[in-house]
């Protein structure tokens, strides 16, 4: 249950990052006082859908694939949400996949070692009577694990809003049009 619960903040964390990064750039479709609500809630229903129709995946081409599909679905929801008929929305939707699955990767990356560190440490301490049941060291374990989700959703939402409050702030060509070469070298990566 508390996983859910964290994959549910996770997904509307990035959902309210979704409507402040890409309002600051396009004008909302509609005007109403919820509109941001709206759009926090239609990208973490998304997200959650995609995630139920297609699983994670950690093989090369279907993870190609929900990728693809990911970007897609950002696409129409943008489309769906802003006018964003401009060229500057290619490049946002880009930066805030890019953003999105680099906050992801680097949560994995750095809070797996101290994972397993927190782990091995419980491992030794069973090992020398500190723990006066197995469900005693069960529960250790069931904890660290869930705090150990907690540190990544955390460190997920709190990357991703620096990282894009950063391009909101610094990107000061927001009513310029880009080229087709500008477009083409933006979205290579």
């Amino acid at each position: 249950i508390l996983f859910e619960l964290l994959d549910l903040v996770l997904v509307l964390g990035q959902g309210y990052l979704y409507q402040y990064f890409f309002g600051s750039f396009l004008e909302p479709r509609g005007r109403g006082r919820h509109a941001g609500l709206y759009g926090l809630v239609s990208y973490g229903a998304l997200r959650k859908a995609l995630d139920y129709v297609w699983p994670l995946e950690y093989t090369g081409i279907r993870m190609l694939g929900k990728e693809l599909l990911s970007l897609l679905l950002l696409v129409i929801l943008v489309l769906c949400s802003y006018r964003a008929y401009r060229s500057i929305t290619l490049f946002l939707v880009a930066a805030f996949q890019a953003v999105r699955n680099i906050s992801v990767y680097l949560a994995v990356i750095l809070l797996d070692k101290p994972a397993d560190l927190a782990f091995v440490l419980w491992d030794w301490l069973g090992g020398r009577g500190i723990f006066r049941s197995v469900s005693a060291w069960t529960r250790a374990a069931e904890l660290t694990a869930g705090g150990i989700q907690v540190l990544r959703v955390v460190f997920i939402l709190v990357l991703m809003g620096l990282a894009l409050r950063r391009i909101v702030r610094d990107f000061k060509e927001k009513d310029v049009p880009a080229g087709r070469a500008e477009l083409r070298f933006i979205l290579l990566p």
